[in-house]
């Protein structure tokens, strides 16, 4: 019943498509979860949308692929997303009618053509995590991901800044930012 839905970044160090995620994927099966990862709108093998203004409407993705894991049987589900993914993960868990247990981001974007997650954070009430490194993107990545923090209501929200320059899912891969994940994840299906 328990699942973890993962949406991709668009680039910066990771492939652009599902691909970004497929070895925490592995890792997140392994330790019991169902993992869905997807490739948004127009990346890898998804095709793209026959309306322009929906084009760039990734946290559709998102809410597309809550819908799917739930009529599959997932009673709780935990939404993680890196760099563009993370403002679709914002923006589609602020859409749902039905709260999921948690959101994490790893060097979000609040800002994603006419998605913009920061205004949507102003609506999130599930528990939030949001994860950058120091030097990603000359620190553009801090300044984004502090300010979705604190635009979000929600009363569990954590904020946490690593060293390093990886952006994204490729922050993973460094010990300390893998545990807190990990750890943060694990504590929501536990609630």
């Amino acid at each position: 019943p328990n699942v973890v839905v993962l949406a991709h970044q668009g680039g910066g160090g990771a492939p652009g498509d599902l691909c970004a995620w497929i070895p925490y994927a592995r890792a997140l099966r392994a330790a019991g979860y169902r993992v869905l990862v997807f490739d948004h709108r127009a990346h890898g093998s998804s095709a793209e949308p026959r309306a322009p203004s929906r084009y760039l409407r990734v946290d559709f993705d998102v809410i597309g692929a809550v819908r799917l894991v739930r009529a599959r049987g997932a009673t709780r589900v935990v939404l993680g997303g890196a760099s563009l993914g993370g403002a679709a993960v914002v923006g589609g868990a602020a859409s749902l009618r039905v709260p999921v247990q948690g959101v994490f981001t790893i060097g979000a974007v609040h800002t994603y053509g006419t998605l913009d997650a920061l205004t949507a954070a102003r609506r999130l009430t599930a528990p939030s995590l949001f994860v950058a490194a120091e030097e990603d993107g000359e620190g553009r990545f801090v300044v984004e991901a502090r300010e979705l923090y604190e635009a979000t209501p929600a009363a569990d929200k954590r904020l946490a800044i690593f060293p390093g320059a990886a952006h994204g899912a490729p922050q993973l891969r460094e010990r300390p930012v893998r545990e807190l994940v990990d750890g943060w994840i694990r504590a929501r299906f536990s609630d």
